[in-house]
């Protein structure tokens, strides 16, 4: 009897031993994934604030953001020097009393800040906000005259182009009607003239801009630009159609030459000099003029394809 009793005693003693064990270890696996996890995330935080500081440390010291901190930190009001708003003020007050001589210093100017446009976003914005984008409008309205303003209306359409990089910059450019007007009498002016290099960069620049779905769907619901667009290449095809059947008939009307005689090239020779004179070929003003409608229509065509891809 005494001896059952010890044994049961003893049995119950090792299945205590064995459910204390048992939750030991148990406890144990639970505290060491509890650990394993612990320390996963405490790794992956580390790795993450290491990644932010990286970041941080090379947005910050960005050697951009040492110019931009100047300019932010400049005091433009006791400055002596003028703002970029106030310089171009002075010359759209002066352009208009300006001479041609005169223009070439407005020429310097806008030299002058393109590359610090074309270089800074932040700049870029700064100036849409601060309705500075109305001055190369009207500065484009004032570019009636040949010479050096042709070249300073192409330094403008160049700078202009800077602002269609981002949704916000080229919304800008049509946001108002007057902006609309402006671009519509620039293509009404230069289509028809001699020289295509304007026509092609106004061209080349609405194109940029009606690439954004918003601004293109506001041009085309404006009715006096599509119709000038319309219109502006109706007279184009137009003209190349007339000139084609002109050189037609005159070469219809031209009596053909006799097989034997050599056909040779007519020169004018350049009178500068006695001693060496350089050889011009001649070129028909009709041929000079076939060439300039094909590039402005190849131009606005170029256009009008994302104009009306919808």
């Amino acid at each position: 009897m005494i001896k059952e009793t010890f044994n049961l005693f003893l049995s119950q003693q090792q299945q205590d031993t064995l459910r204390n064990d048992d939750q030991n270890n148990r406890s144990n696996e639970q505290r060491s994934e509890s650990e394993r996890q612990t320390h996963a995330a405490e790794t992956v935080q580390a790795h993450w604030r290491g990644y932010q500081t990286r970041t941080e440390n090379v947005r910050n010291h960005h050697p951009v953001v040492h110019i931009l901190d100047k300019l932010r930190s400049q005091q433009f009001q006791s400055s002596s020097s003028p703002t970029i708003r106030e310089r171009m003020m002075q010359i759209v007050k002066e352009f208009s009393e300006s001479s041609a001589l005169s223009l070439t210093a407005y020429l310097h100017f806008l030299r002058d800040i393109e590359p610090i446009i074309g270089c800074c976003l932040e700049i870029r914005y700064l100036i849409a906000q601060q309705g500075l984008l109305r001055l190369f409008f009207i500065l484009m309205k004032c570019c009636n005259r040949s010479g050096p303003s042709t070249i300073l209306l192409s330094k403008v359409l160049t700078i202009l182009q800077f602002f269609t990089v981002k949704h916000d910059l080229t919304v800008k450019l049509i946001e108002k009607t007057e902006h609309i007007k402006d671009f519509t009498m620039l293509l009404l002016k230069f289509y028809q003239n001699n020289g295509h290099e304007i026509f092609e960069q106004l061209c080349f620049l609405l194109q940029l801009i009606v690439k954004d779905d918003q601004a293109r769907r506001k041009l085309r619901a404006n009715r006096s630009f599509t119709e000038a667009i319309e219109y502006i290449y109706k007279r184009i095809f137009n003209k190349l159609i007339l000139e084609d059947e002109k050189h037609r008939q005159q070469a219809r009307s031209t009596p053909k030459q006799p097989a034997k005689l050599t056909h040779r090239r007519t020169i004018v020779l350049n009178q500068t000099t006695t001693l060496h004179p350089t050889p011009k070929s001649m070129r028909s003003l009709a041929e000079a003029q076939n060439e300039n409608y094909a590039k402005n229509i190849f131009s606005i065509e170029q256009f009008m394809r994302i104009f009306y891809s919808d």
